[in-house]
């Protein structure tokens, strides 16, 4: 048999062999990116990353590696710089961040990596915003960003007489506060506001004295404000609008499509508008929520601030709004949507058989059940200037001004208002109660219920909801929509706006004398028995 030898390698040959198995199975493993100095470990990492010099001249992405603070430092992003900064679950503290002249800076955070965050720090500074974007653009998409201004900076936008650029936030959750006379997010002391785009994230603006939460700071109007998404507060310091114009300054522009904002102005500042002898700003609501605040004194929610002049106001179809000034003296606004999930304009909700739009003699009414069939009221007269239609358990109570024959019907004043008090057993918090006024239909205005009973709102004749015009002189069919435990229900009430109403009419007790284009009050008083029946 022959003989089998078995040969080993010599140590030299082996020990070549297993390094190049080593780098071959060292080159089949993924790889990861090199960084930058061994990453990003300080301020001066993260620059040169975002902004390399050389060939990518145009900038790059910095992802933070670890958490860094250097509170006394400044981040800077070169002129022209378009630079990404990704959180990537880690902290970032400075004292502040420059953005240069047309540069834009983006900050995100990878989902999954935690909750990374920026915070600039420049309180402790003068005339520095904590984020500084004159001439250049922010965009935040993700994570926490906390930005604080020194004595006559923006939280994020403008230094000292600097405006506030253009910040787009669409996630993350954003705080802004302003130093001395700056706004939170806008221009600095003496800086207007720039362009924010809200389309998401939280927002959390306040102005110091003198500045708007979102705007202009000392003596400056705001600027463009566009919000689509989101959650926003804004709030101004003293003397200065919560989204607007600081002392001073006019409102700007102000749009807003969808989102929840609250604007609250300082002292004698407006929720969106002028500052402190401010003018309002030019103000569209399509969509959303809108709760605005007045400063004290005389102020408007939205419009200006004390001593300046109203801008204008268009609201877009379904708008809801409730105007009050119950909450500690001072007035407020609310404006909501009946459909804020669609974008689609709102059709008249009137309530008739077939959809017909309803056409109520004057001095008569009657309730659409919700079936559609008229259930016709009969009319009395319990006392002067007053009458009263009441059948099935149903009561409806109109009480005219001084001198109004109330048998013949009501007489409005086109360029007053009316005052409507609707009272339901067992309604429901949060429903609408729309008022139309017929034949063409407009809608003049909405209540959005709370948990009483009986609800108090103004009916604007001068001033509709739908933004068309004072109501017109003549006889209308005045209705009221409300959702019921039955479904929805209308009441048609005969209704004639800048009288005298028809001599055709017939006149029941007191006399037929010439009405006064004056009224007071509308008072409707609706009692639904068969809801209690339902809800029992």
């Amino acid at each position: 048999m022959p003989m089998i030898t078995v040969r080993r390698p010599i140590p030299s040959v082996r020990v070549a062999a297993i390094a190049a198995a080593s780098l071959l199975l060292i080159g089949l493993l993924p790889s990861n990116p090199a960084t930058a100095s061994g990453g990003t470990t300080s301020v001066a990492d993260i620059e040169g990353e975002l902004c390399p010099t050389g060939d990518d001249s145009r900038g790059g992405t910095a992802a933070l590696t670890q958490n860094v603070g250097e509170t006394g430092a400044s981040l800077t992003i070169a002129d022209g710089c378009v630079a990404v900064l990704d959180l990537n679950g880690k902290t970032l503290e400075v004292r502040n961040v420059v953005l240069g002249v047309g540069s834009t800076l983006t900050v995100r955070d990878t989902p999954g990596a935690g909750v990374g965050k920026l915070v600039a720090d420049a309180s402790g500074a003068s005339h520095l915003a904590g984020i500084r974007s004159t001439g250049a653009n922010l965009i935040i998409e993700g994570g926490v960003v906390e930005a604080s201004g020194g004595s006559a900076g923006a939280g994020i936008g403008g230094g000292r007489n600097g405006d506030g650029g253009t910040v787009t936030i669409s996630g993350g959750e954003v705080t802004a506060t302003g130093g001395f006379e700056a706004a939170g997010i806008g221009g600095g002391d003496g800086g207007i506001g720039g362009a924010v785009v809200i389309t998401g994230g939280k927002v959390y603006a306040t102005g110091d004295f003198y500045a708007a939460g979102i705007g202009g700071g000392w003596g400056r109007r705001g600027g463009t404000v566009t919000i689509s998404g989101g959650e926003v507060h804004a709030t101004g310091g003293a003397e200065a609008a919560g989204i607007g114009g600081g002392y001073l300054g006019e409102g700007g522009t102000v749009s807003i499509s969808g989102g929840e904002v609250t604007a609250t102005g300082g002292r004698e500042g407006a929720g969106i508008g002028g500052g402190l002898e401010g003018n309002g700003a030019t103000v569209t609501i399509s969509g959303g929520t809108v709760l605005a605040t007045a400063g004290s004194g005389d102020a408007q929610a939205i419009g200006a601030g004390e001593r300046g002049s109203p801008g204008t106001l268009t609201l877009g179809p379904g708008a809801v709004r409730i105007d009050s000034s119950t909450d500690a003296g001072l007035p407020v606004t609310s404006i909501t949507f009946t459909s804020v999930s669609s974008s689609a304009p709102a059709v008249p909700s009137f309530y008739a058989p077939g959809g017909v739009q309803p056409s109520q003699p004057v001095a008569t009414a009657a309730f659409i059940q919700a079936d559609g069939s008229p259930q016709q009221l009969a009319a009395s007269v319990p006392g002067p200037n007053q009458v009263r239609y009441a059948a099935d358990g149903i009561s409806v109570t109109l009480r005219g001004g001084a001198g109004t024959d109330a048998a013949r019907g009501l007489v409005a004043n086109p360029a007053g208002d009316l005052v409507c008090e609707v009272c339901i057993v067992g309604l429901a918090a949060g429903q609408v109660v729309e008022i139309w006024l017929f034949s063409t239909p407009r809608l003049v205005a909405a209540h959005l219920t709370d948990d009483a009973e009986c609800q108090l709102f103004t009916v604007p004749l001068s001033v509709p909801l739908d933004g068309a015009g004072p109501v017109s002189a003549g006889a209308h069919t005045l209705q009221l929509t409300l959702s019921t435990a039955n479904g929805l229900e209308a009441l048609n009430v005969g209704l004639t706006v800048g009288g005298p109403v028809p001599g055709s009419v017939p006149a029941g007790e007191g006399p037929a004398a010439p009405f006064a284009l004056v009224v007071l009050s509308l008072v409707v008083v609706v009692a639904i028995r068969r809801i209690v029946a339902a809800n029992a």
